[in-house]
């Protein structure tokens, strides 16, 4: 967005070049913006585990102000393509700002910038880092709305794009949101992949504990699509926080027999729930069900 007023720079200006607060010149062209802002990005990942968010909002900000400086120099010439867009996104996403995600998302798309899922993807992702679901979703109806404008078949939502939803929608608490977004992506014949599933079945079990999940389950059947590994164990664990052996036990059988292969996470919070309220039965039953399963104990 360059709705700030500014001085025109001159647009031949060097990247190397400082400008009168000091900070890193102003690039004299789109590729130049672009690799400045891949730099700002791999600085700031590389330094996230000990980056505060105010590290992270500090940075959109910086981002943002380069981005706007380096258009007033341009003086007319394009100085952002799809890639600048989708940079300022993944700073946005990082700094938890669904606002300014969703502002150089429309800006995006009024630049007629907006050229594949891909780039709605990371919108909507920045938006469920922000735990914002009402605006992950309003990018979906944006994009769609786009793609019957374009005429672009080949542009439709991914696994990744339903997944993105279902997964904001979860961590809203909002799980009628998430079972809306799974049945349309099977209407949509988006292939369902286990971390859709699991996803779901996880917002559950953390949203409303284990006999939340019944819902879900009965949704996945309707569909007709197979439960995995990654949602058994999400049911499981999420009864073993709650020192509920016998519900824990029940899913993990109840896995077993649906012939869903259990990982090695699955029995551990199992006997993690047997040793806590001190059934040292069965953590050993399911210590020698893990050795027949055929998985190696840590």
């Amino acid at each position: 967005s360059s709705s700030r007023s500014s001085t025109p720079c001159h647009s031949a200006w060097a990247p190397s070049m400082a400008d009168e607060d000091g900070q890193e010149g102003i690039p004299a062209t789109c590729r130049e913006l672009n690799r400045m802002l891949t730099r700002m990005s791999q600085s700031s990942s590389s330094a996230s585990g000990s980056r505060s968010s105010g590290d992270a909002a500090a940075t959109l900000r910086s981002a943002e102000s380069l981005v706007e400086r380096a258009v007033a120099a341009a003086q007319g010439e394009r100085m952002a393509s799809e890639g600048t867009f989708r940079l300022l996104l993944t700073f946005a996403g990082r700094a938890c700002d669904a606002p300014a995600a969703a502002r150089w998302f429309e800006e995006c798309q009024s630049k007629g910038l907006l050229r594949s899922i891909q780039m709605a993807n990371v919108a909507m992702h920045a938006a469920a880092l922000a735990g914002d679901v009402s605006v992950a979703e309003r990018f979906l109806e944006g994009v769609e709305q786009w793609f019957d404008r374009a005429l672009a078949a080949q542009l439709e939502p991914t696994v990744v794009t339903y997944t993105t939803l279902i997964r904001s929608a979860s961590d809203d608490g909002n799980m009628a949101a998430a079972q809306r977004w799974l049945r349309r992506a099977v209407d949509q014949r988006v292939e369902v992949n286990d971390f859709m599933v699991g996803t779901l079945i996880d917002g559950a079990a953390r949203n409303g504990g284990p006999q939340a999940v019944e819902e879900p389950f009965q949704v996945l059947a309707a569909l007709r699509v197979a439960p995995n590994a990654f949602a058994v164990t999400s049911v499981v664990s999420s009864a073993a926080k709650r020192q509920d052996l016998e519900t824990a036990q029940s899913w993990l059988e109840w896995g077993i027999h649906s012939r869903v292969d259990p990982v090695l996470a699955t029995f551990n919070a199992v006997m993690d729930a047997a040793a806590t309220v001190g059934d040292q039965k069965a953590a050993e039953h399911w210590f020698d069900a893990c050795v027949e399963a055929g998985l190696q104990p840590n």
